[in-house]
């Protein structure tokens, strides 16, 4: 979206100054409005996934859940100093 902006900016900044034209206004200002407009989108589907996932852990927390193999811990051999040189 900060490039579409710069883009717009300069696009009216030459017209202004009487170089640029106004399609070239037009269409820079088209294009920061679809930028504008992903950005939104991304947001809401980046809410509505936080909210899901959000939902999916507490019903998960809610219930009783346990592991299906059981969690251990083991000890690694430590390797011999002579055979790694």
């Amino acid at each position: 979206m900060e490039l579409a902006q710069a883009l717009y900016d300069q696009a009216a900044d030459l017209q202004k100054e009487g170089v640029g034209t106004g399609i070239d206004t037009l269409r820079a200002n088209v294009e920061l409005q679809n930028e504008k407009q992903r950005l939104i989108e991304a947001e809401k589907r980046s809410r509505s996934f936080l909210y899901g996932l959000s939902k999916l852990l507490t019903s998960i927390r809610a219930r009783r859940s346990s592991w299906a193999d059981s969690l251990s811990f083991f000890e690694t051999p430590q390797p011999e100093v002579e055979a790694s040189i």
